[in-house]
Protein backbone atom coordinates (compact mmCIF):
# COMPACT_ATOMS: atom_id res chain seq x y z
CA UNK A 1 0.00 0.00 0.00
CA UNK A 2 1.18 3.72 -0.74
CA UNK A 3 2.11 6.22 2.01
CA UNK A 4 1.24 9.77 1.75
CA UNK A 5 3.34 12.72 3.81
CA UNK A 6 0.14 12.49 6.05
CA UNK A 7 -0.41 8.96 6.12
CA UNK A 8 -3.53 7.33 4.65
CA UNK A 9 -6.63 6.39 4.69
CA UNK A 10 -9.42 4.04 6.46
CA UNK A 11 -11.56 6.28 7.97
CA UNK A 12 -10.12 7.08 11.24
CA UNK A 13 -11.96 5.52 14.37
CA UNK A 14 -10.64 8.66 16.64
CA UNK A 15 -13.87 8.16 18.95
CA UNK A 16 -13.38 4.30 19.59
CA UNK A 17 -9.66 4.96 20.00
CA UNK A 18 -10.45 7.83 22.70
CA UNK A 19 -13.14 6.07 24.48
CA UNK A 20 -10.78 2.93 24.42
CA UNK A 21 -8.01 5.07 26.30
CA UNK A 22 -9.99 6.34 29.11
CA UNK A 23 -8.09 6.73 32.14
CA UNK A 24 -6.98 3.52 33.83
CA UNK A 25 -5.06 2.59 36.94
CA UNK A 26 -3.08 0.56 35.43
CA UNK A 27 0.47 1.64 34.25
CA UNK A 28 1.76 1.06 30.62
CA UNK A 29 5.41 -0.50 30.11
CA UNK A 30 7.04 -0.29 26.70
CA UNK A 31 9.47 -3.52 26.95
CA UNK A 32 10.92 -2.53 24.20
CA UNK A 33 11.61 1.00 24.00
CA UNK A 34 13.00 2.57 20.69
CA UNK A 35 14.78 -0.38 19.79
CA UNK A 36 14.18 -2.80 16.79
CA UNK A 37 12.80 -6.10 17.01
CA UNK A 38 15.26 -8.58 15.10
CA UNK A 39 14.94 -12.45 14.81
CA UNK A 40 17.31 -14.81 14.18
CA UNK A 41 21.31 -14.88 14.24
CA UNK A 42 22.68 -11.41 14.91
CA UNK A 43 25.93 -12.61 13.44
CA UNK A 44 24.36 -13.93 9.83
CA UNK A 45 25.86 -12.28 7.15
CA UNK A 46 22.68 -11.14 5.69
CA UNK A 47 20.35 -8.72 7.09
CA UNK A 48 16.97 -8.56 5.59
CA UNK A 49 14.31 -5.48 7.16
CA UNK A 50 11.00 -5.52 6.91
CA UNK A 51 8.51 -2.35 7.07
CA UNK A 52 5.11 -3.03 7.22
CA UNK A 53 1.61 -1.65 8.42
CA UNK A 54 -0.48 -3.86 10.58
CA UNK A 55 -3.64 -2.51 9.29
CA UNK A 56 -2.16 -3.09 5.53
CA UNK A 57 -3.80 -6.34 3.68
CA UNK A 58 -0.49 -6.82 1.47
CA UNK A 59 1.53 -6.95 4.38
CA UNK A 60 -0.62 -9.82 6.32
CA UNK A 61 -0.59 -11.57 3.00
CA UNK A 62 3.16 -11.33 3.51
CA UNK A 63 3.13 -12.39 6.70
CA UNK A 64 0.69 -15.53 6.04
CA UNK A 65 2.38 -16.70 2.48
CA UNK A 66 6.01 -15.62 2.43
CA UNK A 67 7.22 -15.12 6.20
CA UNK A 68 7.28 -18.88 7.01
CA UNK A 69 8.97 -19.51 4.03
CA UNK A 70 11.56 -16.78 4.73
CA UNK A 71 11.94 -17.78 8.21
CA UNK A 72 12.15 -21.73 8.09
CA UNK A 73 14.43 -21.13 4.56
CA UNK A 74 16.61 -18.34 6.10
CA UNK A 75 15.89 -17.03 9.73
CA UNK A 76 15.82 -20.54 11.58
CA UNK A 77 19.24 -21.53 9.62
CA UNK A 78 21.35 -19.10 10.81
CA UNK A 79 21.81 -17.31 7.18
CA UNK A 80 19.41 -13.89 7.55
CA UNK A 81 18.77 -11.85 10.67
CA UNK A 82 15.30 -10.42 10.33
CA UNK A 83 14.01 -6.71 11.28
CA UNK A 84 10.86 -5.57 11.82
CA UNK A 85 10.29 -1.80 11.40
CA UNK A 86 7.34 -0.18 11.80
CA UNK A 87 5.27 1.91 9.24
CA UNK A 88 1.91 4.17 9.98
CA UNK A 89 -0.50 3.39 7.10
CA UNK A 90 -3.42 4.03 9.22
CA UNK A 91 -2.17 6.43 11.38
CA UNK A 92 -4.30 6.09 14.76
CA UNK A 93 -4.99 2.25 14.45
CA UNK A 94 -1.28 1.04 13.54
CA UNK A 95 -0.33 3.15 16.49
CA UNK A 96 -2.65 1.53 18.96
CA UNK A 97 -1.78 -1.75 17.65
CA UNK A 98 2.28 -1.59 17.72
CA UNK A 99 1.65 0.22 20.52
CA UNK A 100 0.41 -3.06 22.30
CA UNK A 101 3.15 -5.22 20.51
CA UNK A 102 5.84 -3.02 22.61
CA UNK A 103 3.83 -3.69 25.86
CA UNK A 104 3.67 -7.34 24.97
CA UNK A 105 7.62 -7.27 25.12
CA UNK A 106 10.19 -8.32 22.30
CA UNK A 107 9.50 -12.03 23.29
CA UNK A 108 5.94 -11.80 22.17
CA UNK A 109 5.99 -8.52 19.72
CA UNK A 110 5.96 -10.28 16.95
CA UNK A 111 3.11 -13.02 18.02
CA UNK A 112 1.03 -9.50 18.49
CA UNK A 113 1.53 -8.45 15.18
CA UNK A 114 1.11 -11.63 13.73
CA UNK A 115 -2.58 -11.64 15.74
CA UNK A 116 -3.02 -8.36 14.49
CA UNK A 117 -2.34 -9.04 10.74
CA UNK A 118 -4.73 -12.43 10.79
CA UNK A 119 -7.62 -10.47 12.43
CA UNK A 120 -7.72 -7.69 10.19
CA UNK A 121 -10.99 -8.32 8.45
CA UNK A 122 -12.21 -7.66 12.22
CA UNK A 123 -11.32 -3.74 11.82
CA UNK A 124 -11.92 -3.71 7.81
CA UNK A 125 -14.99 -5.92 7.65
CA UNK A 126 -16.64 -5.89 11.07
CA UNK A 127 -15.49 -2.54 12.03
CA UNK A 128 -14.70 -3.79 15.37
CA UNK A 129 -11.57 -2.00 16.50
CA UNK A 130 -11.64 -3.41 20.18
CA UNK A 131 -12.22 -7.09 19.28
CA UNK A 132 -9.29 -6.10 16.46
CA UNK A 133 -6.97 -5.00 19.18
CA UNK A 134 -7.73 -7.31 21.40
CA UNK A 135 -6.90 -10.07 19.30
CA UNK A 136 -3.25 -8.76 19.47
CA UNK A 137 -3.78 -7.74 23.28
CA UNK A 138 -4.57 -11.72 24.26
CA UNK A 139 -1.76 -12.86 21.95
CA UNK A 140 0.45 -10.71 23.89
CA UNK A 141 -0.11 -11.86 27.16
CA UNK A 142 -2.30 -8.29 27.83
CA UNK A 143 -5.54 -7.51 29.72
CA UNK A 144 -7.98 -5.10 28.49
CA UNK A 145 -6.67 -2.65 31.38
CA UNK A 146 -3.00 -3.14 30.16
CA UNK A 147 -4.02 -2.95 26.72
CA UNK A 148 -6.05 0.50 27.21
CA UNK A 149 -3.01 1.79 29.25
CA UNK A 150 -0.47 0.97 26.65
CA UNK A 151 -2.67 2.88 23.84
CA UNK A 152 -3.21 5.80 26.02
CA UNK A 153 0.59 5.97 27.02
CA UNK A 154 1.75 9.58 26.17
CA UNK A 155 5.22 9.27 25.97
CA UNK A 156 4.92 5.70 23.73
CA UNK A 157 2.53 7.76 21.11
CA UNK A 158 5.55 10.23 21.01
CA UNK A 159 7.94 7.99 20.72
CA UNK A 160 6.03 6.37 18.15
CA UNK A 161 5.28 9.22 16.30
CA UNK A 162 9.15 10.01 16.04
CA UNK A 163 9.85 6.82 14.68
CA UNK A 164 7.03 7.35 11.75
CA UNK A 165 8.38 10.24 11.04
CA UNK A 166 11.99 9.11 10.89
CA UNK A 167 10.73 5.88 8.02
CA UNK A 168 9.03 8.74 6.11
CA UNK A 169 11.80 11.40 6.24
CA UNK A 170 15.10 9.59 6.25
CA UNK A 171 14.06 5.96 5.52
CA UNK A 172 12.33 7.15 2.61
CA UNK A 173 9.88 4.21 3.07
CA UNK A 174 6.69 5.22 0.54
CA UNK A 175 4.53 1.71 0.76
CA UNK A 176 4.25 -1.63 2.44
CA UNK A 177 5.41 -3.53 2.37
CA UNK A 178 9.06 -2.36 1.79
CA UNK A 179 12.03 -5.47 2.11
CA UNK A 180 15.61 -3.94 2.35
CA UNK A 181 18.28 -6.69 2.36
CA UNK A 182 21.88 -5.46 3.45
CA UNK A 183 20.57 -2.14 2.64
CA UNK A 184 19.33 -2.51 -1.10
CA UNK A 185 15.38 -2.61 -1.55
CA UNK A 186 13.85 -5.73 -3.13
CA UNK A 187 11.54 -5.36 -5.88
CA UNK A 188 8.32 -7.59 -6.68
CA UNK A 189 8.07 -8.97 -9.81
CA UNK A 190 4.09 -8.93 -9.49
CA UNK A 191 1.29 -7.43 -7.27
CA UNK A 192 2.66 -9.02 -4.55
CA UNK A 193 5.87 -10.21 -2.87
CA UNK A 194 6.65 -13.85 -2.89
CA UNK A 195 9.09 -16.45 -1.62
CA UNK A 196 11.11 -16.10 -5.26
CA UNK A 197 11.60 -12.68 -5.35
CA UNK A 198 13.54 -12.79 -1.91
CA UNK A 199 15.12 -15.72 -2.73
CA UNK A 200 16.25 -14.13 -5.81
CA UNK A 201 17.64 -10.96 -3.38
CA UNK A 202 18.69 -13.75 -1.05
CA UNK A 203 20.72 -16.36 -2.67
CA UNK A 204 23.48 -14.55 -4.68
CA UNK A 205 24.43 -13.01 -1.17
CA UNK A 206 24.94 -16.34 0.70
CA UNK A 207 26.96 -18.21 -1.61
CA UNK A 208 28.00 -21.85 -0.57
CA UNK A 209 27.42 -20.82 2.62
CA UNK A 210 25.69 -23.61 5.06
CA UNK A 211 23.11 -23.96 6.97
CA UNK A 212 24.67 -25.94 9.95
CA UNK A 213 27.20 -23.50 10.00
CA UNK A 214 25.28 -20.49 10.39
CA UNK A 215 22.40 -21.79 12.93
CA UNK A 216 22.01 -19.74 15.62
CA UNK A 217 19.00 -18.77 18.01
CA UNK A 218 15.84 -17.47 16.59
CA UNK A 219 14.49 -16.48 19.55
CA UNK A 220 13.44 -12.34 18.93
CA UNK A 221 15.69 -9.48 20.35
CA UNK A 222 16.04 -5.99 20.67
CA UNK A 223 19.28 -4.37 19.42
Amino acid sequence: MRLTRRFAGLPLLAAAILALCAPVAVRAEDKTGGQEISLGNPDAPVTLVEFASITCPHCARFNADVFPLLKTRYIDTGKVRYVFREVPIHEQEDAAGFLIARCAGPERYLAVTDALFRAQPLLFEKRDLHGWLTAGATAGGLDDAQMRACISDVAAIQAFNARAEHTMTVDKVDSTPTVVVNGRRVAAKGAEFTIADLDAALRPLLGGRTAGSLRRSNRPSVH
